[in-house]
């Protein structure tokens, strides 16, 4: 059964409690990303603490598995490097957390990491968000950083793409430092040389995976080189309009273009050269025509390039420099020895509040102040330092810009943030994404509801079998205690009719001592009334020795009945408590089979998969065996979505239904998967919008 919480909804981890958070687009509905593997969800804790905002990812069942402790440990020890914040983790376990589990028993081994607030990369592709050239050298520079890093410890990412990187500097004033412009998610799969290969590797992502990597299976130290390659490419090119035009969706390249020679890779090609040089552009075409991993540029040598840059500077060329930079002295190291090192250990805080006064003096164009307050900052921290490194670039940037306005002449630059932003752009793009997520949030409010409603009815008749249950038990009780009182009554009424009998016995015995006593003489008369005393003792005795074993007889016929009703009431509860438990096991298979059939019927088991260069689909059963359902037949073939499979075949793009039938027949000259229940295609050199049967709808 899937997590379905609500806004606001309480859980307790390592005894801090969290409420699930709200979408920010959409009221009412979790703030939840779904991904490959799962969904991520936003916790905020009720009471604010060190710990900050954490956010749980929860694996589909097939995912679950214990072997996520163990790789949680390992990442755990990357934790402390840039852009690696996601491996700070720990395993939801029945050991740890076997309350919470008892109430959420989908949330086992779910993972709790730290919240990385900003948009995805792949948002800012699907959005087409406008980005300054300043941003686009900051971003692929900090990605080229984060990757050389790994690559200098044997690691990688192993799923690099779009929707994995977060952009925090895209949010205003979440940056504590110069540095932490990209972050890494989706991790559990990431390459180190400790670790063994993961049960289930998921296949690099559309738009991202080179033509050799289909094939085969790649989890090595080389295995992001290829598609952070294409990723440091679009970030260098999406300050460029014309690249940002050509997007095709949620990356730049179509999925069957990556390799190819077509238009979008000679429109990105000479948009690097163009703009960031020869040596750039040369870079990503290595890596495009490559044949295998290790035939792609280091990430190594791709940050050595992104140092030389410079925003403000026109890309280096083979011809003479211009004038504005035949000035410029050459960069410093990127680690620069010279550094003092200071004698006491670093103050974090203080350190990132004179950097934010030399952002503010540099905002103001005050760039000789910002300059001085940078230069005091860098002799206070060791060369090593994350933020020491960034320094050396922005020294260096303001050196450039202070020197070109004493050459030129020119007035203070007015702050960045005076730029005017493309407000009409952004309000259209915001207007759709709120109109996409209120579809999805009103959709998932009904489903919650039926959920709702069903889980109330069956509590109620659990509560109405319940109820019966102990009706039955007090019926039994009060039955049991009306015997107990019989029984004691009858045991009183025995116990007089014995004692009047023994009076009786002994008055008689009496009267007949009395006679004989008149009878005898005096001597006789005194043995006689001795026998009789005797006589009735004996008689007494016998009475009273009667009377107390049919007591004794009633107590152990009432202990045998109480005994019977509670083994009675024992076998009526445990058979009640196996008929709920055989209902809620039908129930839950019934959800299973439900779910089975909405995956069946919506293709999401289905996977598209190439082989000998044809397209078609497979499933995979319980032991990740693969089961062609669809054979391999097409050109090209896109994830199920909405029960519609986008093939192409003899260069025309149309769609299949789950069954592999033809459903919306080969005729487009483009086309892209359904949302919403729309799909937009090309045909005859225009753009329509169809619905599922393939009515043209505006």
């Amino acid at each position: 059964m899937a997590f379905k919480p609500n806004v606001g909804e309480e859980i307790t981890l390592g005894g801090i409690t969290y409420t699930v958070g709200e979408h920010p687009m959409a009221p009412g509905i979790p703030y939840g990303q779904e991904g490959r593997q799962g969904t991520v969800y936003q916790l905020i804790p009720k009471i604010e603490t060190s710990t900050g905002w954490k956010a749980m990812k929860v694996f589909r069942s097939h995912y679950r598995h214990p072997k996520l402790v163990y790789l949680s440990e390992q990442l755990g020890k990357y934790a402390q490097m840039p852009g690696l914040l996601a491996c700070e983790r720990f395993v939801v376990t029945p050991q740890q957390n076997g309350e919470l589990l008892s109430q959420y028993r989908e949330l086992i081994y779910a993972v709790v990491m730290p919240w990385i607030e900003g948009p995805t990369w792949m948002d800012m592709i699907l959005e087409k968000r406008e980005i300054s050239k300043r941003d686009s050298l900051l971003l692929a520079r900090s990605l080229a950083k984060v990757l050389s890093g790994m690559e200098q410890r044997g690691l990688a990412h192993c799923d690099l793409s779009g929707a994995n990187i977060i952009l925090p500097r895209m949010v205003k004033d979440s940056i504590e430092d110069g540095f932490s412009y990209v972050e890494l998610v989706d991790v559990e799969q990431m390459y180190t040389p400790q670790l063994d290969q993961p049960d289930v590797l998921l296949g690099a992502s559309p738009g991202y995976d080179s033509i050799y990597s289909r094939h085969t299976e790649q989890w090595n130290h080389d295995a992001d080189r290829f598609a952070g390659a294409v990723l440091l490419a679009e970030m260098l090119g999406w300050s460029d309009p014309q690249v940002r035009d050509m997007a095709w969706g949620d990356s730049y390249f179509m999925p069957e273009e990556v390799q190819g020679e077509n238009e979008r890779y000679e429109v990105l090609r000479e948009s690097l050269r163009t703009h960031w040089g020869e040596a750039v552009g040369s870079l990503f075409e290595q890596a495009w025509n490559s044949q295998q991993l290790n035939e792609c540029p280091t990430f190594g040598e791709w940050l050595l390039e992104l140092m030389e840059l410079d925003h403000h500077r026109p890309a280096p060329s083979s011809s003479t420099s211009s004038p504005a930079q035949s000035w410029m002295p050459p960069l410093p190291p990127i680690e620069p020895a010279q550094t003092a090192q200071p004698e006491q250990p670093v103050n974090t805080v203080s350190a990132y509040l004179q950097l934010e006064q030399g952002k503010e003096l540099e905002k103001q164009g005050k760039l000789e102040a910002a300059l001085d307050v940078y230069r005091s900052l860098q002799r206070t921290l060791p060369f090593n330092h994350a933020l020491a490194q960034d320094l050396v670039m922005m020294v260096h940037e303001l050196e450039a810009r202070i020197e070109a306005r004493r050459l030129l002449g020119q007035r203070e630059e007015k702050p960045l943030a005076e730029e005017p932003p493309q407000r009409g752009k952004r309000k259209i793009w915001l207007i759709s994404a709120v109109s996409v997520l209120l579809v999805f949030g009103c959709a998932g409010y009904a489903w919650s509801q039926i959920e709702a409603k069903k889980a109330a009815e069956a509590a109620k008749q659990q509560e109405a079998q319940q109820k019966l249950q102990e009706l039955f038990a007090q019926q039994q009780e009060e039955e049991r205690k009306q015997q107990e009182a019989a029984q004691l009554a009858a045991a009183r009424q025995a116990e007089q009719a014995a004692k009047q009998q023994a009076e009786q016995t002994a008055a008689r015995q009496a009267a007949e001592a009395q006679k004989q006593q008149q009878e005898l003489p005096e001597q006789q008369t005194r043995t006689a009334q001795q026998q009789a005393e005797e006589a009735a003792k004996q008689a007494e005795a016998e009475a009273r020795k009667k009377q107390q074993a049919e007591l004794a007889a009633a107590k152990e016929r009432a202990r045998q009945s109480a005994l019977r009703q509670q083994q009675q009431k024992k076998q009526a509860q445990l058979q009640a408590q196996k008929q709920a438990e055989l209902k809620q096991l039908q129930q839950q298979k019934q959800l299973a089979e439900q779910k089975r059939q909405q995956e069946m019927a919506s293709g999401a088991n289905l996977i598209a998969k190439q082989k000998s260069g044809l397209w078609g689909y497979v499933k995979r059963n319980e032991l990740g065996q693969e089961q062609v359902v669809i054979p391999y037949q097409y050109d090209f073939a896109a994830p199920f979505s909405e029960g519609l499979g986008m093939v192409k075949k003899n260069g025309q793009f149309g769609y299949v239904n789950t069954g592999g039938q033809v459903a919306i027949p080969l005729r487009y000259d483009w086309a892209t998967s359904f949302k919403n229940g729309r799909a937009t295609v090309k045909q005859n050199g225009e753009n329509l919008v169809i619905n599922k049967n393939g009515e043209v709808v505006k």
